[in-house]
C-alpha cells in the first residue's frame, strides 16, 4: 500500500508543478500586455502634449 501511495505521489506531484508553472504565465499575460499598451498609451499622450506648443505669451498672459 505504501508503494503504491509513494509510487502516485511520485507522478503526480512532477504533472502538478509543469501544470501551476504553465497556468501561472498564462494568468498574468493578459494583464502584462494591458499594462504595457496603457504604459504606450499614456507615453503617446506625454509626447504629444510636450510637442505640441499652441500657447502665445501676450500682456503676461498665457493665451
Amino acid at each position: 500500500m505504501l508503494c503504491l501511495l509513494f509510487l502516485f505521489f511520485l507522478i503526480f506531484i512532477p504533472i502538478i508543478i509543469i501544470a501551476k508553472r504553465h497556468l501561472y504565465v498564462h494568468e498574468h499575460e493578459a494583464s502584462i500586455r494591458k499594462e504595457i499598451k496603457k504604459f504606450d498609451e499614456t507615453i503617446k499622450s506625454i509626447d504629444e502634449i510636450t510637442t505640441k506648443s499652441d500657447f502665445s505669451l501676450s500682456n503676461n498672459h498665457l493665451y
